[in-house]
């Protein structure tokens, strides 16, 4: 299984999107969306707003948020 910051990058790049244009959807800070896609969790301010970024990241590219969140958890 591809870790989650892969699947997230894959899709945000499917749907033509930069980091810049995913943070003016989400209003996550750009460090943030990069950490998630490089897997750098130690970067988050804590778990509850990793578990909301990636929501929020899903949810901005078309993903399954509840197949998102499985994965985020096997790795989180």
């Amino acid at each position: 299984m591809k870790p989650i910051g892969t699947i997230l990058r894959n899709a945000r790049i499917k749907e033509g999107l930069t980091l810049d244009t995913l943070y003016e959807r989400t209003k996550i800070r750009k460090k943030y969306l990069e950490a998630i896609e490089t897997g750098n969790w130690t970067l988050m301010p804590g778990s509850t707003y990793a578990h909301g970024f990636v929501t929020r990241y899903a949810e901005a590219v078309g993903l399954h948020v509840g197949k998102v969140h499985a994965i985020f958890r096997r790795e989180f």
